[in-house]
């Protein structure tokens, strides 16, 4: 499936959208995955078990909304 140049904040939580994006971008896909898994290790090490909380909401949430804030970044910088 093709990108959308215009990817809306909702079309960033439909699967196939995000599945594209990642497709598309191996190397954001590497990062996010490494960043899944980091992130509530580190929570655990700083904070204990409310910052492993912390750790997984953060990290779900940069899952889900990467593909839109770096579309949004990318064209912002690409006019500029």
């Amino acid at each position: 499936m093709a990108l959308p140049p215009d990817l809306s904040l909702a079309d960033s939580f439909k699967s196939d959208r995000r599945t594209a994006f990642y497709e598309h971008h191996k190397g954001i896909a590497v990062a996010m995955i490494l960043i899944l898994f980091v992130f509530p290790l580190i929570g655990v090490f700083v904070k204990g078990l409310s910052g492993a909380v912390l750790g997984v909401l953060i990290s779900v949430s940069g899952y889900y909304l990467a593909p839109y804030a770096l579309l949004k970044l990318g064209g912002w910088f690409a006019k500029a």
